[in-house]
């Protein structure tokens, strides 16, 4: 949409930088509109107010993060806030 080829997931500095950028921030902003993001009981929340909104018990998520290891962390923490943990991971 800023008329880029797609590329990969920019290291957080350089994306930073791009959030910044006077032409590029607001688009990336528009692509956030409908972001859930926060520690894990505003993600359940988040979670649970779009599921009702949209009516369903089925909910989707994508953890976008430049690092593997933050992106299992998140999904952690998101089974852990809705009590989907496996006692194997619970240790």
């Amino acid at each position: 949409r800023t008329g880029d080829r797609r590329r990969p997931m920019e290291p957080p500095e350089e994306a930073w930088e791009l959030v910044n950028d006077p032409e590029a921030g607001p688009v990336i902003a528009g692509f956030t509109t409908h972001m859930i993001e926060g520690g894990p009981q505003t993600v359940r929340r988040g979670l649970l107010e779009a599921a009702e909104r949209y009516g369903t018990t089925d909910i989707g998520i994508a953890t976008h993060t430049y690092f593997f290891e933050d992106r299992a962390r998140s999904y952690e923490l998101i089974a852990a806030e809705f009590g989907l943990l496996t006692p194997a991971a619970r240790d």
